[in-house]
């Protein structure tokens, strides 16, 4: 978390900022038992894969992203299965 140092007397910011680290617990899928009454929340994101020009629309966005980043990016067939890459 950057936080904004101030001055100890003043207490007016310094134009400097620090850098802390906040503790957070983190629990594994392993380590939490279903609730005992009701339908379970499903664990993993719903997904689907991608089929056909459904996020064609979000390519020319996505381009100019990756070239402000200073990568090129280039479009070319795939042969076979793969699915993309």
């Amino acid at each position: 978390m950057p936080i904004n140092k101030r001055d100890r007397h003043t207490g007016q910011e310094t134009g400097e900022t620090i850098t802390l680290f906040k503790t957070v617990p983190v629990f594994s899928q392993e380590q939490v038992a279903p609730l005992p009454a009701g339908e379970p929340a499903p664990l993993e994101p719903p997904r689907q894969p991608l089929t056909g020009d459904s996020h064609a629309h979000l390519l020319p966005r996505l381009q100019t992203f990756c070239e402000s980043l200073g990568y090129s990016v280039s479009f070319e067939t795939i042969d076979g299965t793969a699915g993309g890459w």
